[in-house]
């Protein structure tokens, strides 16, 4: 446990969002360069996610569901409790993600940065 930075890039998938829900894919780079894919679905200001541990035949899945906070015009956090199953009992516990400036302007995606507690 303790503090280290996870990049989420969120994709929105216009085609199976709705007016009450907006469906994302995502994918999420460690610092120690590991990635991973998944899906989230946000409803107000609450997020729901969930990636793969794994490419294997039978992957392991870590769950989320957060609540979003509007730090400023353009800047937004989430706070998510999260859940990853495992052989030994598993792990949990809270996240708190800050979003960060997109280096480049034309991309039309959003990072969050994670910090794990």
């Amino acid at each position: 446990m303790g503090d280290y930075e996870v990049t989420i890039y969120l994709k929105k998938n216009r085609r199976n969002s709705t007016p009450m829900a907006s469906v994302y894919d995502l994918v999420t780079h460690t610092e120690n360069k590991q990635s991973y894919t998944g899906q989230a679905v946000t409803n107000g200001k609450q997020l729901a996610l969930t990636f793969k541990l794994s490419d294997a035949k039978y992957a392991e899945f870590s769950t989320g569901l957060g609540q979003f906070t509007k730090l400023n015009k353009n800047m937004w956090s989430f706070k998510t409790d999260y859940y990853e199953p495992d052989d030994t009992g598993g792990n949990y516990g809270h996240e708190t993600c800050t979003m960060k400036k997109l280096l480049n302007p034309l991309e039309k995606t959003g990072t969050l940065s994670t910090n794990k507690r």
